[in-house]
């Protein structure tokens, strides 16, 4: 037999006692209230929020500049350095042979093989090495400003990885952003000189259509590097950017004008050098015989140097507030990650290794060869 079940004792309710029905007197609803206003202000959405200004985007690009300053003076001397080897050595070489041709201390005919042989590669190696520098420089400073910005810098060897991965796109997007900026305000600034003349206004008029006709492209670069899409969507979503911010995209814009003809002029200037050191031939400076060679061998390495410094700053100038902008519009640089995905990437392949040296010793035979030729 079992025990009997002792009948379990209800529970009690610990709920407060319901409200007398009827209606509420005014102190209830006010508590109501009171109870359910916090609830109302989470369930409401949160107000979006204000675009940033042109000034505070200004403000950030400066600011990313001085954060990124320990990669952008290790960036700069790997630029600067490939830059005087590579474009340099070649290029100089052959403009300084050249000019003795012109001035027929060496005569064509008299060419050795081996020597028009060095002409050809110096030549080939020296240009092709300048325009991959010249698309690679914004590649690199926009992935080491993004990543910056965003807060996970980039090491040289990772920038390289990246502005190699997108090199293709960005050469695509130079050439066609070349087209939509460069055919306008090419027709534009002759009009300007038609009508007004070669005057400051002019000049002054031609910067300003020159940055309007670039505007609508100026996170064309970004888009590719730190979005990571093709060149096609990073022109659409740079022309819609662009529209959403007009101002700021003008104020890019006008910095990459201004950035683009202290280029030109720079570039100008060390033509004249290398021009001027092609024609020394013992007349062109005031030095003794003897001291010529090394004269035109300093003024080449040291004119070498300066040019590249020279490029690498003003593509600074001109690309970091448009990696500012971008990011300070889209909040969005995943396309960095494929950066620091690997092994630590090489400075040079092999294949790119051989063929810049190949350069470089074509360059030295130049070289040798012209500095023999000089008084001394």
């Amino acid at each position: 037999m079992t025990d009997p079940v002792e009948p379990a004792e209800a529970p009690q309710s610990t709920a407060e006692p319901a409200p007398p029905e009827g209606p509420a007197g005014p102190g209830e609803l006010a508590t109501a209230s009171a109870e359910l206003a916090p609830a109302a202000e989470s369930a409401a959405p949160p107000a979006p929020a204000s675009p940033p200004s042109v000034a505070a985007i200004v403000r950030s690009a400066l600011d990313a500049l001085v954060a990124a300053g320990s990669e952008l003076r290790v960036l700069s001397s790997a630029v600067v350095l490939f830059g005087a080897a590579v474009v340099g050595v070649p290029i100089g070489s052959l403009f300084l042979y050249v000019g003795l041709l012109d001035r027929g201390t060496v005569t064509v005919e008299e060419l050795p093989a081996e020597i028009a042989l060095a002409i050809l590669v110096a030549g080939v190696v020296g240009v092709v090495a300048l325009l991959i520098l010249l698309v690679q420089i914004p590649l690199l400073i926009i992935a080491a400003v993004g990543g910056r910005l965003a807060g996970l810098p980039l090491t040289l060897r990772q920038s390289l990885r990246r502005a190699r991965q997108v090199f293709l796109r960005g050469v695509g997007a130079t050439f066609l952003v070349g087209l939509a900026t460069g055919i306008p305000a090419v027709l534009a600034q002759e009009l300007l000189m038609a009508v007004l003349g070669p005057t400051q206004l002019a000049l002054g008029l031609t910067l300003l259509a020159g940055g309007a006709f670039g505007a609508p492209w100026v996170y064309v670069l970004p888009g590719i590097v730190l979005g990571g899409v093709d060149t096609g969507e990073a022109m659409r979503r740079s022309w819609r950017l662009a529209r959403f911010r007009w101002r700021l995209a003008l104020t890019i814009a006008l910095l990459a004008v201004v950035g683009q003809f202290i280029v030109l002029a720079a570039a100008e200037a060390m033509l004249g050098i290398l021009v001027t050191l092609g024609g020394f031939a013992g007349q062109g400076l005031d030095v003794p015989p003897s001291a010529g060679p090394v004269v035109v061998l300093v003024i080449l390495v040291v004119g070498g140097i300066v040019g590249a410094s020279i490029v690498f700053g003003i593509q600074l100038v001109q690309f970091a507030p448009q990696a500012s902008g971008f990011y300070a519009l889209t909040h969005y640089a995943a396309g960095l990650d494929a950066a620091r995905e690997g092994s630590p990437e090489p400075l040079f392949h092999r294949a790119a290794l051989l063929f810049y040296g190949a350069g470089v010793v074509a360059g030295l035979i130049l070289l040798a060869n012209a500095l023999g030729q000089l008084p001394g």
